[in-house]
């Protein structure tokens, strides 16, 4: 097929603060364009893991209800643990991210996926809606050049077909490790 074949996505956003639906709908979007070259998504909006529960505006609102009993504390501990668990897991196993950021919603969740990948060396294709670099918070800056910036979800699918019909030798190994 192509350079990507066989590689796993994992797709980061704003989860905490933002429509579950506007997160289907721009991850959905992705496995529309990348399944046919042979991209596997990850989302945490799925279930993708045996042992854990995939994330919902049902279950984050239940959180958050949650912390207004401090009786309740402990339980968000250990359900905020799982949850942190499964999504760097979703970094560890993946290729590459793909990861939407709303500026004015930031979650700290997306941001330490974002760091982990970045420390892993992970190719990550960050957008920022409509504004693109422009619109980085100034600490991330420090980690994402301009040309890894997008400021849409079309731009990045554009991008992966390129690197897609590119030849495997042109990839820059410090960031690509695509298994055989």
């Amino acid at each position: 097929m192509g350079t990507l074949e066989g590689t796993k996505a994992y797709t980061v956003g704003n989860l905490e603060f933002d429509s579950f639906t506007s997160a289907a709908k721009w991850r959905q979007q992705l496995v529309e364009a990348l399944t046919p070259i042979g991209v596997q998504i990850l989302s945490p909006l799925e279930n993708a893991f045996k042992t854990f529960k995939p994330e919902s505006a049902g279950w984050n609102k239940e959180l958050k209800r949650m912390l207004q009993d401090p009786s309740k504390w402990g339980d968000v501990h250990e359900a905020a643990k799982n949850i942190r668990s499964k999504d760097l897991c979703y970094v560890d196993i993946s290729t590459f991210i793909v990861a939407v950021l709303n500026p004015e919603k930031p979650t700290y969740g997306l941001v330490d996926e974002l760091i982990t990948g970045k420390r892993s060396c992970k190719p990550i294709f960050l957008v920022i809606p409509e504004k693109g670099y422009s619109g980085i918070p100034i600490w991330l800056a420090s980690y994402f050049k301009p040309s890894w910036v997008y400021s849409s979800i079309e731009q990045v699918i554009e991008e992966l077909y390129r690197i897609n019909d590119a030849p495997v030798e042109e990839l820059n190994n410090k960031y690509w490790k695509i298994l055989k």
